[in-house]
Formats: C-alpha cells, structure tokens, sequence
C-alpha cells in the first residue's frame, strides 16, 4: 500500500483504495478502476483526454470514447470525494 496524502492505494494484485477514514473506495465499473490505476501509476506524467479515450475505449468512435471518459472521471471524483480529487492531477 502506498499513502497519496491520506489515502492508500494498492495496484498491485487486485486494486485496493481506501479513504483516509479506512473505508474502501467503491468504484463505478472495472474500467473506471482500471483508469484509477493507470493515472495513480502515471502521475508524473500529463495524460490528454485523447490519449485516455483511445487508451482506454480502443473500439469506440472519438465522441463515444470521450463521453465515456468523461463519464469514468466524475465518477472517480464521486467515488473518491472532495479530499480524493488531487489523486487525479
């Protein structure tokens, strides 16, 4: 487990998250843990939006790829609350 400012975050074997007050993070969806982990792992690093969209969403058309990616990320900042939010930049 590594400690991102009061979270900790496991990436190994099965990803793991917990708030500062211990409880886990849920996740929406594998994908959107999937981006969780790929960004937690990457974080120097920018990552553009296109970039993620065909990263993550290889078979979707542009739109569709990048409305899901908006989609996963208000749904990490949902899942991970106001004192996650700076796991994501």
């Amino acid at each position: 487990m590594v400690d991102h400012g009061r979270y900790s975050v496991r990436c190994f074997g099965p990803l793991e998250v917990r708030a500062p007050d211990k409880a886990p993070v849920r996740f929406r969806d594998r994908k959107a843990a999937s981006l969780f982990a790929y960004l937690i792992c990457h974080p120097d690093r920018p990552h553009p939006r296109e970039a993620l969209a065909a990263r993550f969403w290889p078979d979707s058309a542009d739109r569709a790829a990048r409305n899901s990616l908006n989609t996963a990320l208000s749904s990490l900042r949902k899942a991970l609350g106001p004192d996650g939010a700076h796991l994501l930049h």
